[in-house]
């Protein structure tokens, strides 16, 4: 497998616009996530914990889905809130094992999808315990949540889904807490969008950005450095890159940079547009 490189000049210029980009206004940004949206509606009905441990869970199997991912978590909210006002433990297990039965988007290796689950819950329990009970405990740092986690289903703490996990523990207990940024100890999850933006933007240099699911760490380690540089977690830079990242995939260059721009300029103002041209620097290698 070819190397992957970083290219430090494109970093300082990816961190230089997203600075520009107030922690404050990504956090208004991602209210309007459907992600989020979908959690929200849960924990609303549910309870905070409960939809922490569903949305933890519902993350772990969110791969080779039959639909996208906005309507993969409008059909976890849609089935979870069928469901009683509250719920226990074992019920948020029970009720994500029954929405993988029903939702279509899980159509897709399925039966793999339910072992999964039963492993980390029967083995992760007592970090699932922490987190129904203290959602809001992901805030101070999640690296206890992903190495847990990772350690249950014998995978590494970096890897997408154990990851996004913690991303979506941190979506649940900002339904509690408002407008707080995410913790610093958890990378970004490396899944199609982000590895085209990655390459898209210049950070890394690469034939193909397919490649980088392959072979994330250098990915990791750039997001993190424009991270420290830009002053915004990675979990809530993961949350613009994920909104537009497939632009520079499936649009000409400059329609790209447009749709960027239009679609982060409500909530980022002018730094939108510097924003734009950076991450659309150049065509997603196939």
């Amino acid at each position: 497998m070819e190397t992957v490189r970083v290219n430090e000049d494109r970093l300082k210029a990816i961190a230089r616009a997203l600075a520009e980009a107030s922690v404050d206004r990504v956090l208004r940004l991602e209210e309007s996530d459907p992600q989020l949206h979908a959690v929200r509606w849960v924990a609303e009905k549910r309870s905070p914990g409960f939809a922490a441990v569903t949305a933890v869970l519902t993350a772990l199997v969110s791969y080779r889905l039959t639909m996208r991912g906005e309507e993969w978590w409008t059909c976890y909210a849609e089935t979870l809130l069928k469901g009683p006002d509250r719920g226990s433990l074992t019920d948020a297990y029970r009720e994500v094992k029954a929405f993988i039965e029903s939702c279509p988007g899980a159509r897709v290796q399925r039966k793999a999808k339910r072992a999964r689950i039963d492993k980390a819950f029967h083995k992760a329990r007592p970090a699932l315990e922490r987190l129904y009970h203290d959602p809001a405990s992901v805030l101070s740092g999640a690296s206890w949540l992903t190495v847990q986690l990772a350690r249950a289903l014998g995978q590494k703490p970096w890897r997408k889904t154990i990851v996004f996990s913690a991303k979506m523990a941190y979506y649940a207990a900002r339904t509690t807490t408002g407008l707080t940024p995410a913790p610093w100890d958890v990378p970004i999850p490396v899944d199609l969008r982000i590895a085209c933006v990655s390459a898209s933007s210049g950070l890394v240099d690469t034939p193909s950005y397919k490649m980088l699911l392959q072979k994330p760490l250098p990915v990791i380690e750039a997001w993190n450095r424009v991270a420290e540089h830009s002053g915004v977690p990675p979990l809530n830079l993961d949350s613009i890159l994920w909104l537009v990242g497939w632009a520079p995939r499936d649009l000409p260059l400059e329609e790209a940079r447009r749709v960027i721009r239009e679609r982060l300029n409500p909530y980022l103002g002018d730094a939108s547009k510097s924003i734009a041209r950076e991450l659309a620097y150049r065509s997603c290698p196939r």
